[in-house]
C-alpha cells in the first residue's frame, strides 16, 4: 500500500524548454493513429498517476485511452498490465496542463524494466483528433518517442531525438514483500 503522502512523489518527467506538440489519431493516410513512450524504471517503483500533456483539437467526443504494457520490443509487444480511459470532454483545449490518468490500484513498476504507456483514442475520425506536446530532443537514455500509423506497414516507429510529455507520480518507496 501506498502512504498518500507519498503517492505524489514525481518520479519521472520529461522538461520542457519549449514546448512543441504533435496532431494524432485523425485515421487518414498521412496522421499518426496512437503514441507510446518507452520507459525503463532506474529503480523499484510505485506509479499512481502518469500525466501527459494532451490537448482537444476540433471537439472530439471519444475517448482516449492509456494502456500501459511491461516488456517487448516495441508498444503494445509486452504483456498489458493496465489500461485507463478519460473522456473527452475533461480533457483541456491546449497542451499547456497535464492530464492525469490515475491508477487504481498502483503499479510496482521494477528497475530496469521496460514499459510502454501507449496512447489512443476508441473512435478515430478524419474531423477531429488530439494534439500531445513533446520535448524536441531526447532528455534520457532510457526513455523514447514512438508514433504509430495504421498505414505504414512499418508499424510502430521510433524518433530517437524526441520525448513525449510524460509525468509518473507515486512512490520511490519499494512495496513492502
Amino acid at each position: 500500500s501506498v502512504s498518500p503522502a507519498l503517492a505524489g512523489d514525481i518520479l519521472f518527467e520529461v522538461h520542457f524548454a519549449n514546448t512543441d506538440s504533435a496532431f494524432w489519431g485523425r485515421g487518414s493516410g498521412t496522421a499518426v493513429n496512437k503514441i507510446a513512450q518507452q520507459y525503463t524504471a532506474q529503480a523499484d517503483q510505485t506509479v499512481c498517476t502518469v500525466k501527459h500533456r494532451v490537448a482537444r483539437y476540433n471537439n472530439p467526443t471519444d475517448n482516449i485511452v492509456l494502456t500501459i504494457y511491461d516488456g517487448g520490443n516495441k508498444p503494445e509487444n509486452g504483456s498489458f498490465i493496465a489500461s485507463v480511459t478519460v473522456d473527452a470532454p475533461s480533457l483541456p483545449t491546449h497542451t499547456g496542463n497535464y492530464t492525469s490518468f490515475t491508477l487504481s490500484p498502483c503499479l510496482d513498476l521494477v528497475q530496469n524494466t521496460t514499459y510502454w504507456f501507449v496512447f489512443s483514442r476508441t473512435s478515430l475520425n478524419l474531423g477531429n483528433g488530439y494534439i500531445s506536446a513533446y520535448r524536441p530532443s531526447n532528455e534520457y537514455s532510457y526513455s523514447s518517442y514512438w508514433a504509430y500509423n495504421d498505414f505504414d506497414p512499418r508499424g510502430w516507429q521510433a524518433n530517437s531525438s524526441r520525448e513525449w510529455s510524460l509525468l509518473l507520480e507515486g512512490s520511490d518507496t519499494p512495496p513492502a514483500k
